[in-house]
């Protein structure tokens, strides 16, 4: 079984109408159809809820963008991406010091930016994940794959820990990820 994190849906959330929702760098908030009710998702609650659920693989917390996004916002989003990829890794630590421990995955962001993306999986890297995933919105305006992208994200990547191509599940798109060595997919 392989979780998510709920930063996708908290960004398509929030993107269609302010109202259903904020991020802040300490969580994202969810107010279901724009009503005064709540919901709060932490890093540190996204870990505790994957990890309860018996995940094989859960999904750090990020915050993600959509490729054309500013620059302002894709630097914002990667500094929160690693923050949050901090507290989810020693939340899940505290979680799972004894018995069975699920893997881990960190979500790579930087929208189109190649130096964005670099920083991130270094500093994704540093901090030490089971596998990485692709994160940010994967098509551009036209609704064609970022394939420039998505192949350096790979190659930010040591081959040897697993990929998950989030938000990728086309069948064309499966096939070329999978060529650039990403093995997850989900759509």
């Amino acid at each position: 079984i392989i979780t998510d994190s709920g930063g996708f849906q908290a960004w398509s959330l929030s993107r269609e109408n302010e109202k259903n929702g904020t991020l802040t760098d300490k969580a994202i908030v969810f107010r279901p159809q724009g009503g005064k009710d709540k919901i709060v998702l932490t890093p540190e609650k996204s870990i505790q809820l994957q990890v309860s659920y018996g995940a094989d693989i859960a999904i750090c917390l990020d915050d993600c963008t959509h490729a054309s996004d500013s620059d302002e916002i894709q630097r914002d989003s990667v500094r929160r991406t690693i923050a949050w990829a901090r507290r989810c890794k020693d939340e899940f630590e505290r979680l799972t010091a004894e018995g069975i421990r699920p893997l881990l995955f960190g979500v790579i962001q930087g929208g189109g930016s190649f130096t964005l993306r670099k920083q991130c999986a270094e500093a994704l890297l540093e901090i030490g994940f089971d596998g990485f995933g692709f994160g940010g919105y994967p098509l551009d305006g036209d609704g064609a794959l970022l394939t420039d992208i998505l192949a350096h994200t790979r190659e930010l990547v040591p081959a040897s820990f697993p990929m998950h191509a989030l938000g990728i599940g086309h069948p064309r798109s499966v096939v070329t990820c999978a060529r650039m060595g990403y093995g997850i997919f989900d759509c």
